[in-house]
C-alpha cells in the first residue's frame, strides 16, 4: 500500500480468514463497550467485526507514531447489526476509515 499525504498516515492490512481468538482478543485489549459489543454478536460475523475493528486501531497508532503499543481501547468502534463498522471515534483532528482492497483482506 502507499500513501502520498502532507500529514502522517496509518495503515493496517490483514487476512480475513486470518485465525483469531477475537472475543479473547477483544475483551484483553479493546475497550469494555467493543468488547461487550463483539459478545453480542452471532459467532460467524464476530471474527469478521474484530478485524475490521483491528485494523482501524492498528492504522490509527501507526498514525501518530506509537504502534499498537499506544493500547488498544482508542479509538472506539461502533459496529451496526450486520457487523460492518458504524463509528469510529478517533483522536480530535484524524480521519479513521476502512479501505477497499483485493478480495479476501480488510484494510485501514
Amino acid at each position: 500500500m502507499i500513501a502520498v499525504a502532507e500529514h502522517a498516515v496509518g495503515v493496517d492490512v490483514e487476512r480475513r480468514d486470518r485465525r483469531v481468538k477475537a472475543q479473547q482478543l477483544a475483551d484483553r485489549y479493546f475497550a469494555r463497550v467493543e468488547a461487550e459489543a463483539l459478545r453480542r454478536m452471532p459467532e460467524e460475523m464476530r471474527r469478521k467485526a474484530f478485524l475490521r475493528a483491528w485494523t482501524l486501531k492498528e492504522a490509527y497508532w501507526k498514525a501518530v507514531g506509537k504502534g499498537i503499543g499506544g493500547g488498544l481501547t482508542r479509538p472506539v468502534v461502533s459496529w451496526n447489526a450486520r457487523g460492518g463498522v458504524r463509528r469510529v471515534e478517533g483522536g480530535p483532528g484524524w480521519t479513521i476509515a476502512e479501505l477497499m482492497v483485493a478480495p479476501g483482506y480488510v484494510a485501514a
